[in-house]
């Protein structure tokens, strides 16, 4: 499932937000969120319901990536209480109430799952934000297409390195990068004529931030802004 952008509740970014205005989303986050869709497939048999309920009850509970569940997990735990009660001795009418309940309270926790992926965007990658969501006993769906070139680190090959990818510039203009690991004081990398470049010998479980930019005939570009960040590994 995915948030709607005109949802009222919806307690991540703002689409109907002007670009300047507190808040609004960045470039990198718009870009990414497009990518990020909660799914969930809620069986139909009413104990199958139950045993996928219990999987996410029991993956959200305690989970510091869900710190204040919305609907909380006590309202989780008594409809499965519930549930179990009428397969028991319930009539069809009842398990079929039940089961609505039980649907509901499902969806509306996969919208804070949602919520909390889409905060997200902008300052890791999708295979980060997919951890968080499965994390939760729920998954992405799988989008055919990728994201346009947006300048952004992930996890190199091997421990201590980041591959970092820009917009390609169509005039083949250099390509200048920068990392820290404050974001007040930055060490140049090496410039590069492709839209990527590879950091190696990074100290592993150390936040670092990097910024990019080109060098066009006018001279250099603005950093980028926001800078992207991601924790080596």
């Amino acid at each position: 499932m995915r948030l709607s952008c005109g949802t009222p509740k919806a307690a991540g970014p703002r689409c109907d937000l002007p670009p300047n205005a507190p808040n609004a989303p960045t470039e990198r986050q718009a870009t990414m969120a497009k990518f990020i869709h909660v799914v969930l497939k809620l069986p139909s048999r009413s104990a199958k319901l139950l045993l996928f309920a219990q999987l996410v009850l029991d993956a959200m509970t305690g989970n510091p990536r869900f710190p204040n569940p919305s609907p909380p997990l006590t309202s989780l735990d008594a409809a499965i209480k519930v549930m179990e009660g009428v397969l028991k001795k319930g009539t069809a009418t009842e398990r079929s109430a039940a089961a609505a309940v039980l649907r509901e309270i499902l969806l509306h926790l996969a919208d804070h799952v949602q919520t909390v992926a889409e905060t997200q965007a902008g300052t890791v990658d999708l295979t980060a934000i997919q951890v968080v969501v499965e994390s939760a006993g729920m998954r992405l769906r799988k989008v055919g297409v990728r994201p346009k070139a947006i300048f952004d680190a992930l996890y190199g090959p091997f421990a201590g390195s980041v591959d970092l990818t820009a917009p390609a510039s169509p005039k083949r203009d250099p390509h200048e990068w920068a990392m820290s690991t404050d974001q007040h004081s930055w060490t140049a990398l090496p410039g590069t004529r492709r839209a990527k470049t590879r950091v190696t010998g990074l100290p592993v479980g150390v936040t670092h931030y990097f910024r990019h930019r080109t060098l066009t005939k006018d001279g250099f570009s603005g950093w980028s802004d926001p800078t992207v960040m991601i924790v080596v590994r």
